[in-house]
């Protein structure tokens, strides 16, 4: 467990100050919403962007607020930092034809 432990560490160290690919995930949301609104019946869902901490969180935030259509989606932060109230956001249903963003 103390080797495994230790790898984990090292991992993590590793990936301090990595400045992510934010404009692959734009190009990769600008792909998304080109795609229909409803496949085979169904409404598609949220995207959910798994990011390490909360400064990546913000620049994406901010990135996506400037670049996409705020009528057709909804971004929303998910971080401890952020109020409780704010946090349960995430859970709300979006408006028809909008699409949620957790970030």
């Amino acid at each position: 467990r103390k080797d495994e432990g230790l790898f984990l560490h090292d991992v993590l160290q590793q990936t301090k100050g990595v400045l992510y690919d934010l404009p692959i995930i734009e190009a990769l949301l600008d792909v998304l919403q080109q795609e229909p609104k409803e496949v085979n019946g169904r409404t598609n869902g949220g995207i959910l962007i798994f990011l390490p901490g909360w400064d990546d969180i913000d620049r994406l935030l901010k990135r996506l607020t400037k670049v996409l259509p705020s009528g057709q989606f909804r971004i929303l932060p998910l971080h401890s930092q952020i109020r409780l109230e704010q946090q349960k956001e995430v859970f709300q249903v979006p408006p028809q034809g909008v699409r949620k963003i957790v970030l």
